[in-house]
């Protein structure tokens, strides 16, 4: 598997995050820190600090104030985002990591592909950002302790916030490389669901945003892509499993970090989500299926989630407490 395939993965693991911009897609050129001038680094990493400043403060309207018009118009994510990292960011402190300056011209890569850094087959970064808008855009990156930040900015009459990604670098009180060493130990068992979630879930606490590519991310991919289980659905790719005599769509099974832990989810097509008793009966069987295939993620994860969703809209969810928890 790619690092752009394993992106689609952990989408809904990633934290709140919003980047504005206007078709069409653009051709594009990086410049790394270490080759742009000294004096646009220095104004790029005033005004990231800037934007830690303010959402360390709660202050959400000074954001809003130096945000593009793009950004206003969907601002209540950023909001958000400073909201739910509110007591992560009262003890954080900034701690510069990356910056790179894109030149976006018309008529380019329908990908948004941007490459920064590079030498040879080696490069510093690469970004995915289809529908970019000509001009110059900046990414800063930085450490914020418990959290990683990652700021994107528009040249519009001065550098002005197009996007905020605040992520958690840490899930069940664990880092990446924590999340590395049991997928490798899931994988070395033959565990292929619990291996290859892990390394899911490494690959998002070791990226900064989820349109992002490095060295390292390529190799927690490759690494995942040998664990892929034959039973886990793919987009507009369902698995067909039969449990207690009932047949089931799957179509999504996915990761997901929460504040009580690490979801397995699961979700199913149905008819309708009116009959509710049948619903649940068949979501429990369902649940003890994927078990019985994958005992072992009754320790990798703290609560298997089953959804059976109808296509209009209806949802029951039945949450299962799996032993995960207990076993940290």
């Amino acid at each position: 598997m790619t690092t752009r395939g394993l992106r689609r993965v952990v989408a809904p693991l990633s934290a709140a995050a919003l980047l504005c911009g206007a078709r069409p897609a653009a051709a594009q050129q990086c410049e790394v820190r270490a080759s742009m001038p000294a004096e646009q680094a220095a104004r790029l990493d005033a005004a990231a600090r800037l934007v830690f400043d303010q959402a360390k403060r709660g202050d959400v309207e000074a954001i809003r104030a130096n945000a593009s018009a793009g950004l206003k118009e969907r601002f209540e994510a950023v909001a958000g985002a400073v909201r739910e990292g509110k007591d992560a960011l009262a003890k954080a402190s900034y701690s510069p990591k990356a910056l790179y300056v894109l030149s976006a011209k018309a008529n380019g890569d329908a990908e948004g592909r941007i490459t920064c850094g590079a030498k040879g087959k080696d490069f510093e970064a690469e970004f995915f950002l289809p529908g970019l808008p000509e001009g110059k855009h900046a990414i800063a990156i930085a450490d914020l302790s418990t959290l990683s930040m990652t700021a994107l900015f528009q040249n519009d009459a001065g550098w002005r916030l197009s996007g905020l990604y605040l992520r958690p670098r840490s899930a069940r009180g664990h880092d990446a490389e924590w999340f590395l060493k049991k997928a490798r130990a899931y994988a070395g068992a033959k565990k292929s669901l619990s291996a290859w979630f892990y390394f899911v879930i490494a690959w998002d606490l070791s990226a900064p945003v989820p349109f992002m590519d490095s060295k390292e991310l390529t190799r927690i991919a490759t690494e995942a892509s040998k664990t892929r289980p034959a039973d886990l659905p793919a987009p507009g790719k369902p698995v067909a499993m039969t449990a207690n005599g009932v047949r089931f769509k799957v179509v999504e099974m996915t990761a997901t970090r929460a504040k009580d832990g690490l979801y397995w989810v699961v979700r199913y097509l149905v008819p309708s989500v009116d009959a509710l008793p049948a619903i649940l009966a068949d979501s429990r069987a369902l649940a003890d299926e994927l078990l019985r295939r994958h005992p072992d993620a009754s320790d990798a994860f703290d609560v298997l989630a089953i959804h059976a969703i109808d296509g209009k809209g209806g949802d029951v969810s039945l949450p299962i407490p799996l032993k995960g928890a207990a076993s940290r």
